[in-house]
């Protein structure tokens, strides 16, 4: 069963990347995928019309972010640590 964390505001997700507690996939694309606790979270595309915020990302998503931030540092892009999982092993 998946845990329901809730919704995240854009200015939220901006103030804890300003504070070093959330790291951006792609810096200079705001809003876009952020990894925060653990977790990464994305502004749904229908969240623009919508006045939307931030959710986690589903699985299949989250992978997806965490290849390209893998793909990212492997060409000796640095946009924050690697994402890891709970056990503090980067994620596949």
């Amino acid at each position: 069963m998946t845990e329901d964390v809730g919704s995240l505001t854009v200015a939220q997700v901006a103030h804890m990347l300003q504070a070093g507690q959330a790291v951006a996939l792609l810096p200079d694309h705001f809003p876009g995928p952020v990894r925060l606790h653990g977790r990464w979270w994305h502004y749904p595309h229908t969240a623009l019309d919508e006045g939307g915020a931030y959710e986690p990302a589903p699985a299949a998503l989250a992978q997806v972010f965490t290849r390209q931030h893998a793909r990212l540092a492997d060409a000796g892009v640095t946009i924050g640590p690697t994402p890891t999982g709970g056990d503090g092993e980067p994620r596949p």
